[in-house]
């Protein structure tokens, strides 16, 4: 008769061993506060409409807020914005917030809202249009500073 090993009792030990070696290597999450102190302000714009979207960029404009086009949105700067960011990169443009827009913003801001409604710019997004780059003449992507212009010329 041959004997048969179960593998039952081994795989839980194992487990038990990645656990803990998982639980050493998690390192301590810094408080909120000190985090969103250290990180400056970015306030996101939402340019093109996702009909032709995937549904991994339809759920990153839900999470960010982002419901329709002409909208604005204010977030930290923190490594999980900014992938989601990059992500839909195609349809918004972003940039850092200075604390006149900031201001500007919460006036227009309605009740009961996550989003700032704006008007389309004044004197439009840019020579190209709003399916190139900003660094190429166009609307989306990273303006750095000058999104606050952009944002004072949607503001009405």
């Amino acid at each position: 008769m041959e004997q048969k090993t179960i593998m039952k009792p081994m795989k839980k030990e194992a487990s038990k061993v990645v656990v803990k070696a998982a639980a050493k290597e998690i390192p301590q999450k810094v408080s909120s506060q000190s985090a969103a102190s250290n990180a400056h302000k970015i306030v996101v714009v939402r340019i093109r409409t996702e009909i032709t979207s995937s549904p991994e960029v339809r759920a990153t404009f839900r999470m960010l807020n982002l419901d329709t086009k002409n909208h604005a949105v204010i977030i930290d700067s923190r490594p999980v914005y900014l992938g989601m960011l990059e992500r839909i990169k195609t349809y918004i443009t972003w940039g850092k917030l200075n604390p006149e827009t900031e201001k500007a913003l919460m006036k227009k801001k309605k009740e009961n809202r996550k989003s700032f409604p704006l008007q389309p710019p004044l004197k439009g997004y840019g020579r190209k249009g709003i399916k190139l780059s900003f660094s190429k003449g166009g609307a989306l992507g990273d303006r750095g500073e000058k999104i606050n212009d952009l944002v004072m010329r949607m503001i009405r």
